[in-house]
């Protein structure tokens, strides 16, 4: 339509734009079109899952309580030390961030951690099970006890790599550096890539109980036979359709 209203009023770069963004369109939905019905079968699993055990959402929000809490703790320390000071080290500073960062982060890994332990009783446990009616509660208990030392660690690598780019963003906009520019650039692909392992890491950590190191060397191992390609597109699919999902409601 925008390209046929564009030719119309003779504008033909626009219209030739237009119709290279369809074909681009065309192109990444013929792509994946064979991968459709296997990202529908996930997400109508999970969505299941979590409607058989609501009371996971009660974590989601104490967690989310708590990140407010930390946040807003972290912030009344900040300015307690920096109140009145002239010069602030830099070292200070990057402490801090890992801080803030690092309280969030293991919050959120701790709903994660929970959640993918409960689907994973959810799935394997037989709805007859006894047990199947406390999975949230074991499943945040092994969150908090024995899980907690390997959320923390792998929240506190993007605790840093976050500050680390926050840093090198502030160095930015003082000097207008491009070796700053660079250097948010690197670590912002490293923090997403941390990020996106993580995800996947914490799973295994929630229905096995692996260590963070094990849990890791495990993704390494099912991207590597599953294909890397195959794993980021049906992930991307499903995250699309619950952002999708989250808007129309």
């Amino acid at each position: 339509v925008s390209a046929g209203i564009a030719f119309a009023l003779n504008q033909v770069f626009t219209a030739l734009f237009c119709v290279f963004i369809l074909m681009l369109i065309w192109c990444s939905w013929r792509a994946i079109k064979a991968r459709i019905p296997f990202a529908a079968a996930n997400l109508s699993t999970a969505c299941t899952a979590l409607n058989a055990h609501k009371s996971v959402m009660c974590v989601v929000i104490l967690m989310l309580i708590l990140s407010l809490v930390w946040s807003f703790t972290v912030a009344l320390a900040a300015n307690g030390m920096f109140d009145g000071v002239g010069q602030v080290s830099g070292m200070v500073v990057f402490l801090v961030l890992v801080a803030y960062y690092w309280g969030g982060m293991i919050c959120a890994n701790v709903s994660h951690v929970t959640i993918a332990g409960t689907v994973g009783s959810w799935w394997f446990s037989p709805p007859e099970d006894a047990s199947a009616s406390y999975a949230v509660t074991s499943s945040f208990r092994r969150a908090m006890t024995s899980s907690f030392g390997s959320i923390a660690f792998g929240s506190l690598l993007v605790a840093i790599l976050e500050a680390m780019k926050q840093m090198c963003r502030e160095a930015q906009r003082q000097n207008n550096s491009m070796i700053a520019c660079c250097a948010t650039c690197i670590i912002g692909c490293i923090e997403g890539l941390v990020r996106y392992i993580n995800r996947y890491a914490f799973v295994y950590v929630g229905l096995y109980g692996h260590d963070f190191c094990a849990a890791g060397s495990h993704v390494f191992g099912l991207f590597n036979h599953r294909g890397w390609i195959d794993t980021i597109l049906n992930d991307d699919l499903i995250g699309n359709a619950l952002n999708y999902g989250a808007l129309m409601a």
